[in-house]
């Protein structure tokens, strides 16, 4: 259900609440094959990874309480780093050399304190943060997918957070960019369902 069109995190525990059960979701909206859903799955098992569902002993806690948290994560490498103390790093992609220095000096002195580091592998502050916390651990959600480097230049550090941090991403794997994009804005809802009500009267 999670991969279906249309079904985001919110959309999800809403219909889970309307239909009582997934399957019973699954019985009445348009969702994803299980043929989709196997090639996915064995694609990811291909890159060394695997799913992490809500609900699996694995999954954040913290994460979890959320009202929008995604239901399916993608994950490659170490999940062990989410069950520490996490902290993230953000910060401008254009940063100057001193405020990567000063990021990479902050990663540090947190990891070393039994902080594992989170970010988004994006250039400038990000890539200072993740490059840091490599020998204490660190944690990349990736928006755009587990399997899209945001930068070429990235690639190699994206590798290496594959073999000795985490990669994580709530986008399917092995969708092009274009194709997420024609996928959250489909209209593949059979009329009369649930969800292609007003919103008013699925409200009440």
């Amino acid at each position: 259900m999670a991969r279906g069109p249309r079904i985001g995190p919110v959309t999800f525990r809403e219909a889970l609440q309307h239909f009582g059960s997934a399957r019973a979701a699954c019985a009445s909206l348009a969702v994803a094959s299980e043929a989709v859903i196997a090639r996915e799955e064995a694609a990811l098992g291909r890159a060394g990874g695997r799913f992490l569902v809500v609900g699996d002993a694995g999954y954040p806690t913290s994460l979890a309480a959320l009202p929008d948290a995604p239901p399916v994560l993608s994950t490659i490498g170490g999940l062990s780093l989410l069950g520490r103390r996490t902290l993230a790093i953000v910060g401008a992609r254009e940063a100057s050399l001193a405020g990567r220095r000063f990021a990479g000096e902050l990663a540090t002195s947190l990891g070393n304190a039994g902080f594992a580091i989170v970010s988004g592998l994006a250039r400038g502050i990000d890539a200072a943060a993740h490059e840091a916390a490599l020998p204490t651990g660190t944690v990349a959600v990736m928006a755009g997918g587990i399997d899209q480097i945001y930068r070429p230049q990235n690639a190699g550090l994206q590798q290496a957070i594959a073999a000795r941090g985490l990669l994580l991403a709530e986008a399917p794997f092995g969708t092009p960019p274009v194709a997420r994009a024609a996928i959250a804005s489909s209209a593949a809802w059979p009329p009369g369902s649930w969800w292609s009500r007003p919103r008013r009267a699925r409200a009440r």
